[in-house]
């Protein structure tokens, strides 16, 4: 095997290991043997489609009868490399990727051996137009992959196909993140909406105060726990006062004491441990985004590789053109900031304060009440609410409505109890 050839051991490995997880997903893969550089690879793949052609499942007990058939199962090493096979990668859900990154090497190395074919007939003394015609056959004779085949629902729908059936395995585990949205960590709010959604911008509106980074900071928290890549944007508060809350709600001992430092050796050794917690959160990170735009905060999530993203607040984000009106300003922002968890797949959550009328008039408030948000309520695909209904019985109780979502029911009402002096959330039945 030549080492001329560009190839990727990893990626091979990878898309023969999502194979081995969901083999119904080899059918439309469509992966050719060529895209397989690696000599026990494309003995593994070669076995796997001799097996879908005859209609035989696929697992490791198949094939390495399959490559015994063939006399290959001593060559590729045995049953130890099916093994390594089967735990190479956790999910099936980038096989259309590995799939892709193949293909582009395959081209490549097929591209490669044209031209040193034609600079062999070179050397034998071909020229001139002569040699542009065999140049040409040569590259003409190169299967590439239709463009149209990266668009036609044909082939997206097996893509997709394969991340359901991970979310469907996912919540069968009682794993909660799924390839298409990132829990809050609040049972009842999950319920409700499934989280937020992979791949858009939501929001998030309140009165300043009333717990509106609370809550973001729970759910980044939470998410970071499972595994996503957290960044949170903050344009008004400093950074400490965010790890500030997460140290009250891991150490339960009062935010109002840990700002005051109003602390005994009991809440230090609470604190202590609070910070340890924090510490293994190596993925959750905050930004400083004073002065920082919608283009400055995708800058720097992509250079993280975010999966979640929490910006703190929208009126507080740098306009994007000195003289912009603040309404406009947010607007522009807000689609920059769609546009980008489109393209990453990302969650992105948007802060917004909300109007002083709403507690004025003492009622629910709705998507006209965010301030200057007439652009972030168009662009965001969910919207939450928070409201405090001010129950003397239950000074706790609080009310996060679901001003908006594009997929699923919205005008929903989800009753949670807010324990401002901890920074936490906490289902309707707690305490």
């Amino acid at each position: 095997m030549s080492t001329d050839f560009p190839w990727s051991e990893s990626t091979e490995q990878s898309l023969l290991g999502a194979v081995l997880l969901k083999p119904e997903i080899l059918g439309w893969l469509e992966v050719s043997p060529g895209c397989f550089h690696g000599l026990q690879n494309k003995a593994v793949h070669g076995a796997m489609a001799s097996l879908h052609a005859r209609g035989s499942a696929i697992d490791a007990v198949t094939l390495e009868a399959e490559l015994e058939r063939t006399g290959t199962l001593k060559a590729i090493g045995g049953v130890a490399y099916l093994g390594k096979l089967a735990c190479v990668v956790p999910t099936s859900a980038n096989a259309a990727s590995y799939a892709a990154t193949l293909e582009e090497l395959r081209v490549t190395r097929d591209a490669m051996r044209a031209i040193a074919g034609v600079q062999a007939r070179i050397q034998d003394g071909l020229n001139g137009e002569a040699l542009l015609d065999a140049l040409g056959s040569e590259l003409a004779g190169i299967k590439r992959r239709p463009a149209n085949e990266l668009t036609a629902i044909s082939d997206t729908s097996g893509e997709l196909y394969c991340r359901i059936l991970d979310d469907v395995d996912a919540r069968a585990k009682g794993e909660t993140r799924t390839t298409s949205s990132i829990p809050t960590g609040i049972a009842e709010v999950d319920r409700q909406i499934d989280g937020f959604p992979r791949g858009t911008a939501s929001g998030i509106g309140g009165r300043p105060g009333k717990g509106k980074s609370s809550l973001a900071a729970q759910v980044a928290a939470h998410a970071a726990t499972l595994g996503a890549t957290v960044a949170i944007f903050t344009t008004e508060d400093p950074r400490d006062r965010w790890t500030e809350r997460l140290l009250a709600k891991y150490s339960l001992v009062s935010v109002d004491r840990i700002y005051s430092r109003d602390l005994g050796p009991r809440e230090l050794g609470a604190i202590a441990n609070a910070a340890e917690k924090l510490k293994r959160l190596k993925n959750l990170h905050i930004i400083h985004a004073h002065g920082m735009g919608a283009q400055d905060v995708i800058r720097t999530a992509t250079a993280l590789g975010a999966d979640m993203v929490i910006v703190d607040y929208a009126q507080k984000l740098k306009t994007p053109e000195p003289r912009m009106k603040l309404h406009d300003a947010i607007e522009a922002n807000s689609k920059a900031l769609g546009d980008y968890a489109g393209k990453s797949n990302a969650a992105v959550i948007v802060l917004s304060q909300l109007s002083k009328e709403v507690e004025k008039d003492n009622r629910r408030p709705a998507l006209s009440d965010l301030r200057y948000g007439d652009g972030l309520a168009q662009e965001v695909k969910l919207m939450l609410l928070l409201h405090d209904p001010k129950d003397a019985n239950d000074p706790m109780l609080r009310e996060v409505l679901v001003a908006k979502r594009n997929q699923g029911e919205s005008d929903q009402l989800i009753r949670v109890r807010f324990d401002g002096a901890h920074c936490r959330y906490l289902e309707p039945d707690a305490y």
